[in-house]
C-alpha cells in the first residue's frame, strides 16, 4: 500500500516523481522547496512546471530564484519570452535587498549584471550614473574590474562627479600601479612628481596580480626615467661571511650604498669569477635601496678567489666593488 502511495505524489502536470517533502513544502510557500523543485524538474525536462515553481520562489522571496529568472527574460531562453525591463526590475530587487551574508553571492551576481546592462548599452541605452552605482556596489566588495571601472569614472566625471583624489584612491585599491605611475610621470591630473612615479612602477613590478606586459611597461618607463649612466662615487662597502647549509658550505655578501640624490634602482648583480655563481631573492631586484641599505647576495660555494662585484643599477650604471 505505501509503494502506491509513493507512486501517486507526482508534480501537478502528473509526468514526474517528486519527493513528497518538497511538494509539500512548495505547496506551503517555502520559497527555498520551491527553487529546488524548479531545479529538478528543469533537469526532468518538465520546463513549463519548473518555470511555474521558479516564478513562486522568486515571488516568495528567493534571491538565487530571482536572479534565474531575471536571467532567462534578458536573454529570451527557457521558455520565457525576452524582456529586458523586466530583467531589470528583478535584477534591482535582488541587487538592493539581498545582502545577509548567505544571500550576498546573489546580490553580487545582480549588481554585476546591472552594471554590464547600463555600461555596454546593448541591451538599453548607455546610462552612466546607473552603470556607476552598481560598480561602485561591486567596488567596495573588492572586485578588481569594477576599482578600476569607478577610479576611470572618478579620473573622467563620467556618471558621477570628477574627483583625482577619489581616482587615486580606487587605483590603488585596484592596484593600478601602472596608471598610477604614468599619472604622476606626465601630469596632467596631478603634478608631476618623479619620485612618486618611480615607487608606483616598483610597485607594478613587484605587485603579484600584474600581467607580464604591465610588468614590462613598468620597467621600460623606469628605465626611460633612468636613461644616463653616471658614475657612482659615493661610499660602498661589502661584508661577506660563510656559512653552513646540508653540509654545504655558501658565502654571504653583503653591499652597502649610499646614494647621492635618488635611491639606487637594482637591477642584477654579478661576480667578476665565473667559478662562482651569484643568487639573490627576486624580491630584490627593481627596487630602490636607500642610505645604508643592506643588499644580500648569497653564492653556490666558498668564493676566495672574487675580487670584483659588479651590481647593475638603473640610474648609477654599473657600481663595482673590489674585494
Amino acid at each position: 500500500m505505501r509503494i502506491i502511495i509513493l507512486t501517486l505524489i507526482l508534480t501537478l502536470s502528473g509526468c514526474s516523481l517528486i519527493p513528497k517533502s518538497d511538494l509539500e513544502l512548495a505547496q506551503s510557500g517555502n520559497d527555498i522547496a520551491q527553487y529546488r523543485l524548479s531545479i529538478e524538474l528543469r533537469k526532468k525536462g518538465n520546463i513549463k512546471e519548473a518555470n511555474y515553481w521558479l516564478i513562486e520562489a522568486t515571488n516568495n522571496g528567493h534571491p538565487f530564484a530571482a536572479n534565474d529568472l531575471a536571467y532567462y527574460y534578458r536573454y529570451g531562453n527557457n521558455g520565457f519570452e525576452k524582456n529586458i525591463d523586466e530583467a531589470i526590475i528583478i535584477y534591482k530587487k535582488t541587487a538592493s535587498e539581498y545582502y545577509t551574508p548567505y544571500y550576498q553571492r546573489a546580490a553580487i551576481s545582480a549588481q554585476a549584471s546591472l552594471a554590464n546592462i547600463y555600461e555596454s548599452g546593448k541591451e538599453v541605452p548607455q546610462n552612466a550614473q546607473e552603470a556607476f552605482k552598481w560598480n561602485l556596489k561591486l567596488a567596495k566588495n573588492n572586485y578588481r574590474d569594477s576599482q578600476l571601472y569607478v577610479a576611470k569614472a572618478y579620473q573622467t566625471g563620467n556618471g558621477v562627479g570628477k574627483s583625482i583624489n577619489d581616482a587615486i584612491k580606487w587605483f590603488t585599491e585596484s592596484n593600478s600601479f601602472l596608471i598610477l605611475g604614468d599619472m604622476y610621470l606626465f601630469g596632467g591630473d596631478v603634478s608631476v612628481d618623479r619620485n612618486k612615479a618611480m615607487e608606483m612602477y616598483l610597485r607594478e613590478i613587484h605587485y603579484s596580480g600584474a600581467s607580464n606586459s604591465d610588468i614590462a611597461m613598468a620597467k621600460s618607463r623606469i628605465q626611460a626615467m633612468n636613461a644616463f649612466d653616471e658614475p657612482y662615487s659615493n661610499q660602498i662597502s661589502i661584508v661577506w661571511s660563510n656559512h653552513e647549509l646540508f653540509g654545504r658550505i655558501f658565502t654571504q655578501y653583503k653591499a652597502i650604498f649610499e646614494p647621492r640624490k635618488e635611491p639606487i634602482i637594482v637591477v642584477g648583480a654579478r661576480f667578476n669569477n665565473g667559478n662562482c655563481s651569484i643568487s639573490m631573492n627576486p624580491a630584490n631586484y627593481w627596487r630602490d635601496y636607500s642610505y645604508g641599505e643592506e643588499l644580500e647576495l648569497g653564492s653556490n660555494a666558498v668564493c676566495d678567489t672574487v675580487y670584483k662585484i659588479e651590481i647593475d643599477t638603473l640610474n648609477y650604471g654599473t657600481v663595482s666593488f673590489r674585494m
